[in-house]
C-alpha cells in the first residue's frame, strides 16, 4: 500500500467551499502525484441495455461449388483437388 501524505498550502492558495464552509483536501503519494485513496470492492455489474436497431443487410454471399466426387471411387486427392479448383481450399 502507498504511503499516504498530507500537503498543507497557504489558505490563498486553498480551493474553499463558501457554501458548505469546507476546504477541499487532495490526498497525495510519495511522490506527490494525487491519490485518490484506497478503493472499495466494484459494485454489481448493472442490467444489460435495450439492443440497438438492425443495420442494414449486406450483399448475398457467393459460394463457387466444387465439383462432385463419388464417394464410392473418389480419392482424398479427388476431393482435395476439388475444393482446390473451386476457390475453397488453397493448394500446397
Amino acid at each position: 500500500m502507498s504511503q499516504i501524505q498530507l500537503r498543507v498550502v497557504p489558505a490563498a492558495e486553498a480551493e474553499v467551499i463558501p457554501s458548505q464552509h469546507t476546504v477541499k483536501a487532495v490526498l497525495v503519494d510519495e511522490n506527490g502525484d494525487p491519490f485518490d485513496g484506497p478503493q472499495g470492492p466494484e459494485g454489481p455489474q448493472g442490467p444489460e441495455g435495450p439492443e440497438g436497431p438492425q443495420g442494414p443487410a449486406g450483399a448475398d454471399a457467393e459460394i463457387t461449388p466444387a465439383a462432385y466426387v463419388d464417394p464410392a471411387t473418389g480419392t482424398v486427392a479427388d476431393v482435395v483437388n476439388a475444393l482446390i479448383a473451386a476457390g475453397l481450399m488453397a493448394g500446397a
